[in-house]
């Protein structure tokens, strides 16, 4: 099909020096592209962490004891009444004792009591995180060896959020290097909510599960709708990567990636997905990724095997969430219906699920994310509407349905940012199924179409992340003048100091995606690719 460029040229009364600026400079490279976006997303990460008082994300104590054990040998422990023994420092055990603000938002962060002795003393502990797969904590748990306090704490923030935002960022370098990127790379910032930077800030294995599954995904759609013999074994390498790690992430994360890996492929016909498997990378991908996804299943049931009883367990009993013993039809419906609410945690709802966003937020966020359905539901057709059909059936059935086995005996347990890795993967293919439709936006509207975006994209991110601070600092209820001049709390480096780098980091954000979005001249005037979307060379 013949695209349609849509070129709106610059008038005299367009006057936006971002824009002019940006169309005068020449395309990045992808490499420059991958470090600027890694650097600038692990510092928006770190600036959470440092915002984020100890313990102030859900169940971050048991994550940072279970990290500190497994880098310690301690893959596993006794069970106990809660949880699991194991040893650790006694800095990292504290962290249980520090939340005395958990679940009360109008409780500033200045109740946090200091570590009583030696905070270097290792000391028996418990964590509810004990038979996790460990991967994640091997990568992250290692300042813990380091630091002797709790800047080894904060430490692991930052190696966690570093590590989820190298795969953020190739995801981004991925996606410069398609063809029609506008549209992608705006779905991509809108998938990166609020709540996915706050838990980014914190230690818990759902940051690698989700920005993992979103590598994983942007590579897989690479593969398919933009191949490049060049690029191919390094996307695949990607693909590899992040789908080992992020499987063996979570309980759940195996059928979040298996929706990563197929869900693309609805996209090829079968000359293309037949020449994909002729390829050698592909073929040693498919085997690597395998046995990791087998590792991950195999570890829930020999770690359970590897448990052993402590001998004083069973004297408490262990907690009840609602709706124990309920049917698997009750949990599916229960789900669903809070669909909504589900999507607002997805959001942002901060600290222990006690400190939700401000309305103009969720708006924000449903104005973007509508952009992008009732676009899907217009334009889509054909392979493009079965593939966004997938993702929305995967991301309204599948927490349903996990969630519908488990109530009889768990009981209703599921949070909003269980679901973020299919929240992600929904909105970047809508942008990429939408990329397919063959209009293409030159230089000036890609880049007007970045901008809206990003300014409210921005809007929403730093009125969050006020709030948030400003929870810490004198409670929910507090005015915003003591929030400035009177906080009760103080994030390292001052109250000042964070909010004008956050700010100054989001506007950064904005700058470069205005810059990065459009084609350059020599993309811009090229043909579309041949069809079938595999080269013959790469079968």
């Amino acid at each position: 099909m013949t695209s349609i460029p849509i070129d709106f040229r610059e008038t005299p009364a367009v006057r936006n020096p971002l824009i002019r600026l940006s169309r005068a400079l020449p395309q990045a490279p992808p490499r420059k592209v991958f470090f600027v976006s890694w650097i600038l997303l692990s510092l928006i990460s770190l600036l959470w962490s440092i915002a984020t008082p100890i313990a102030a994300s859900p169940d971050e104590p048991a994550h940072a004891v279970k990290a500190a054990a497994v880098v310690r040998g301690e893959f596993l422990g006794p069970l106990s009444d809660f949880g699991s023994y194991v040893d650790v420092p006694r800095y990292v055990a504290w962290t249980s004792s520090q939340a005395c603000y958990a679940r009360q938002p109008a409780v500033s962060a200045d109740c946090i009591p200091n570590v009583k002795g030696d905070p270097f003393t290792t000391i028996l502990t418990t964590t509810t995180a004990g038979q996790y797969n460990p991967t994640y904590y091997v990568l992250i748990g290692w300042p813990s060896l380091v630091f002797r306090d709790s800047s080894g704490l904060f430490a692991m923030r930052f190696a966690s959020g570093i590590l989820s935002s190298l795969f953020l960022a190739l995801g981004v370098m991925m996606l410069s290097t398609w063809r029609r990127r506008a549209i992608p790379l705006a779905a991509y910032a809108i998938a990166l909510t609020p709540m996915f930077f706050f838990l980014n800030g914190a230690v818990n294995p759902n940051t690698l599960e989700i920005s993992g599954t979103l590598a994983t995904f942007v590579g897989m759609l690479s593969i398919v709708l933009q191949p490049d013999r060049s690029l191919l074994v390094s996307r695949a390498v990607v693909v590899i990567v992040a789908a080992s790690l992020a499987a063996n992430s979570r309980g759940l994360s195996v059928v979040w990636i298996a929706v990563a890996l197929f869900a693309p492929l609805v996209l090829s016909s079968r000359s293309e997905l037949l020449g994909l498997l002729r390829t050698r990378v592909v073929k040693i991908a498919i085997g690597v990724i395998g046995l990791a996804t087998a590792l991950a299943l195999v570890w829930i049931p020999f770690a359970a095997a590897l448990s052993v009883p402590s001998p004083n367990a069973g004297s408490v009993p262990a907690p009840i969430y609602p709706h124990t013993g309920a049917s698997p039809l009750t949990g599916f419906a229960i789900m669903i219906s809070q669909l909504s609410t589900q999507v607002n945690e997805m959001i942002g709802y901060f600290g222990w699920i006690d400190t939700p966003a401000p309305e103009g937020v969720y708006a924000i966020w449903f104005m973007l994310m509508g952009s992008l359905v009732v676009g899907a539901l217009i334009v889509l057709r054909g392979r493009a509407a079965v593939f966004a059909l997938v993702l929305g059936g995967a991301f309204i059935l599948l927490p349903a349905l996990a969630q519908a086995l488990y109530i009889r005996t768990g009981g209703f347990i599921w949070q909003g940012r269980y679901t973020l890795p299919l929240l992600v993967m929904l909105l970047v293919g809508i942008g990429a199924a939408l990329s397919r439709m063959h209009v293409d936006l030159t230089a000036l509207p890609a880049r007007r179409l970045m901008l809206v975006t990003l300014v409210a994209w921005a809007i929403g991110q730093i009125t969050s992340f006020v709030v948030v601070l400003r929870r810490y600092a004198v409670g929910i209820d507090g005015s915003y003048l003591s929030f400035l001049t009177d906080p009760k709390w103080q994030p390292p480096g001052g109250l000042v100091t964070v909010l004008v780098l956050f700010g100054l980091s989001i506007l950064t954000a904005i700058v470069l995606g205005v810059l990065w979005v459009a084609p350059s001249a020599a993309t811009a005037r090229s043909a579309d690719p041949p069809e079938p979307i595999l080269p013959r060379a790469l079968r």
